[in-house]
């Protein structure tokens, strides 16, 4: 049968499991999805055909109100293709059922694990400071050989630095604004077209979340 043909592809026609994740949903079978999105994931190497495999678990899963599944989908969602939406994302369905700091922490040792590689450096930066590790993020970033304080690491690091040193019992418009801008600029973009809905979190509501917390 087609679906032993698909197996046995695996990483050298990903497209199989695709195609496969594709009918299961004309039919209709989000718990059949759910495993056979599991075992896809499994067999296939990160990229964007693994990113589209965690979105047929993550729909699936919304269907079946299964939050488990919903967090495994977007987490590995983010591990397939690294990129700002993917974390955003992440981080919002965790906060959302209670499991941010559990999440962040994750995210770091996939990072610290050797889950990064020379693109991924801003993403981990903005992720210790979420997580409140501002003397970390602050050694990445002064290691970084970016030309000016709006590419790489320096830039979010240096708003992040300015932004603790205000204090928290006051606002500072014009530093949250600097911070941002940096935070929020797109550095690792996905190759996906959906976007979530406006529940998504921003960057610089994270990192003032885990600068607070830190």
């Amino acid at each position: 049968p087609y679906t032993t043909l698909f197996r046995s592809w695996q990483n050298s026609q990903p497209r199989g499991y695709l195609f496969w994740l594709e009918l299961l949903k004309k039919e209709n079978e989000p718990s059949k999805i759910i495993e056979i999105g599991k075992e896809a994931l499994d067999a296939l190497e990160d990229g964007l055909f693994r990113e589209r495999v965690a979105e047929f678990l993550i729909h699936a899963a919304r269907e079946q109100n299964d939050p488990d599944y919903l967090l495994l989908g977007i987490r590995e969602r983010f591990s397939s293709k690294r990129s700002n939406q993917n974390l955003l994302e992440l981080v919002g369905e965790a906060t959302r059922q209670n499991r941010r700091d559990e999440e962040i922490e994750g995210v770091l040792r996939f990072f610290e694990g050797g889950g990064k590689g020379d693109s991924d450096l801003v993403l981990f930066t903005k992720v210790l400071l979420m997580a409140g590790k501002l003397d970390e993020a602050f050694s990445v970033a002064k290691n970084e050989k970016a030309l000016g304080w709006s590419s790489g690491n320096v830039g979010v690091v240096f708003g992040a630095v300015l932004r603790s040193l205000s204090g928290w019992s006051q606002k500072t418009p014009a530093i949250d604004r600097l911070l941002g801008s940096y935070a929020d600029k797109v550095d690792v973009y996905s190759g996906r077209i959906s976007v979530e809905n406006g529940e998504t979190p921003t960057f610089l509501n994270e990192i003032i979340k885990g600068l607070q917390e830190g």
